[in-house]
């Protein structure tokens, strides 16, 4: 009469133990996948800016390959300034010769520099000569056409690891020309002298291209050789300026041929 009895409560344990092993197998395996060594960390977001850009103090691997295409492209010979107390690439107050072009501060400064540039915007005016509102550059900045993404990418991220400089440099007035404009200036005489600079900068350019407009003399076409150096190492005219430039021969400067004037 109890051997039912003994048969169901023997059936009712091995039941119950079955359960148990199939919960502790579920337990191992979900702790498993939440604690792998094989998963690989989450970078913190505080590291990161939305470009990609690092915000930490350890140096871009490619900062070093990009401060030599920086050298081979000669952009410290504009943008560094004579005085080293001015510190790395932070521009310069002495415009270029024969022009009223200042060489911008490279630092990432984003009062003063290119600290609120994106690596696109930077990697655009390098080759394009565009700023960051897409205004064309003055002419005396080469437009490097020919520089690769992996070129690009070293350059801006070298530009990136530099200290950033407060260091206001004079707007340019890419149109006008002076013949004193390679003397230096300190920065409170240029500052001073902005606003001046501006304001006739109009008008100087419209004569100056009134007069060119009657004669091209001064100015060398894209298929005569001169002595401008404003593109890059490929898809240089002759006379050394891009796109249909022409060379003002008397102060090495490209510039857009003026109305009516078509040298060759």
């Amino acid at each position: 009469m109890d051997r039912p009895h003994r048969v169901s409560l023997t059936a009712l344990a091995l039941s119950l133990a079955l359960v148990l092993t199939v919960a502790l197998a579920l337990a191992a395996c979900m702790g498993a996948e939440g604690s792998s060594a094989d998963a690989p960390p989450l970078a913190p977001d505080a590291a990161l800016k939305v470009d990609g850009a690092k915000t930490d103090a350890a140096p871009h691997p490619e900062a070093a390959r990009g401060e030599g295409y920086m050298h081979a492209r000669g952009c410290f010979r504009c943008h560094q300034s004579e005085d080293p107390a001015d510190g790395i690439l932070s521009g310069s107050t002495r415009p270029r010769p024969g022009t009223l072009a200042y060489p911008k501060n490279l630092t990432p400064d984003p009062e003063t520099g290119l600290g609120d540039w994106s690596d696109r915007l930077i990697l655009r005016a390098i080759r394009e000569g565009v700023d960051d509102g897409a205004s064309p550059l003055c002419g005396t900045m080469p437009r490097y056409v020919d520089i690769g993404d992996d070129e690009g990418a070293a350059i801006v991220a070298y530009l990136r690891d530099l200290p950033p400089i407060r260091r206001k440099i004079p707007v340019s007035a890419c149109g006008e020309t002076r013949d004193d404009a390679a003397a230096p200036r300190s920065d409170a005489a240029a500052d001073a002298a902005d606003t001046a600079d501006a304001a006739h900068a109009a008008d100087a350019a419209d004569a100056a291209d009134a007069a060119d407009a009657a004669t091209c003399a001064g100015l060398a076409g894209p298929g005569t050789r001169a002595s401008c150096h404003a593109c890059g190492l490929l898809f240089c005219q002759p006379n050394g300026c891009y796109g249909g430039y022409v060379c003002e021969t008397r102060t090495s400067t490209c510039r857009p041929p003026p109305p009516g004037c078509t040298p060759s």
